[in-house]
């Protein structure tokens, strides 16, 4: 292959390497998880406790119909991280930490938690308090607070779900 090349005039020759060149820029912006909002994702990508993580299929967040915890759903395609979960219930309020990890832009969580909280009952606890990345919420004795967060390509949910 390499001996034809050469043997290529050289306006054939840079016309070839012009076509390799955008053939590579062109595959390099098509291939999934090769941009991002903070910089290159990686191909693979693994939850903390080595779940796969798969890309998001389109834009947007969609609820995922089998959450956890049926008031504060968790976006299709992001798993739980059971070593860093944990729930129980005294019989007046919750008390839970749910951290879910998946492939998504951090304003694209926010937007999905934003709408979740509000279609499910919860209020915002104070004014301005749900601004950043950690949004908290109050709904009859409960407080909720979601913590999100971004490294590597790898985004994770927080969920806190404690007595008021």
């Amino acid at each position: 292959m390499i001996a034809v090349f050469r043997s290529m005039p050289g306006y054939a020759r840079r016309l070839g390497l012009v076509f390799l060149l955008a053939l590579g820029c062109v595959a390099s912006v098509a291939m999934p998880g090769c941009t991002a909002d903070t910089g290159p994702l990686p191909a693979l990508a693994f939850s903390d406790d080595g779940a796969y993580l798969p890309h998001q299929l389109a834009e947007g967040l969609v609820v995922d119909e089998q959450s956890p915890i049926p008031d504060v759903p968790k976006p299709l395609r992001f798993v739980p991280v059971p070593s860093r979960s944990s729930s129980s219930f005294d019989g007046a309020a919750r008390t839970v930490t749910h951290v879910y990890q998946g492939r998504s832009k951090l304003d694209e969580l926010e937007t999905f938690y934003r709408a979740a909280a509000a279609n499910h009952g919860w209020r915002p606890a104070t004014a301005g308090a749900d601004a950043g990345p950690i949004l908290t919420y109050a709904k009859g004795p409960e407080t909720l607070q979601v913590a999100l967060s971004r490294a590597g390509g790898v985004s994770t949910v927080t969920v806190l779900i404690r007595p008021r």
